[in-house]
């Protein structure tokens, strides 16, 4: 795996900003995000800006700990969890990666 870091240039991050906003409020979650894996970790790079919301941008999880969107990384198959839905912890990156 190459160690390189891949630069998003802003205005695909404003436009990203934008997407997690209106999903989060179509779908009625707390969180819409975009997650950006940079090893040893996986990073909250885009977060909904809706009210609720438990994610900061930025923050980091370590990989190889179970977080859905690795499942969906390693499957390349959708995840959906109703579970998750009901606690009301949530993000679109949980429901269908």
């Amino acid at each position: 795996m190459s160690s390189e870091v891949t630069q998003v240039p802003s205005e695909i991050v404003e436009k990203w900003q934008e997407i997690v906003n209106i999903i989060a409020e179509i779908v009625h979650v707390p969180s819409a995000l975009v997650m950006k894996v940079e090893p040893p970790n996986i990073k909250v790079f885009v977060s909904s800006e809706s009210s609720g919301n438990p994610y900061e941008r930025d923050e980091l999880a370590p990989l190889n700990t179970g977080l859905y969107c690795e499942t969906v990384m390693k499957t390349r198959q959708s995840l959906h969890s109703s579970k998750h839905l009901r606690t009301g912890r949530t993000s679109i990156m949980n429901i269908d990666c």
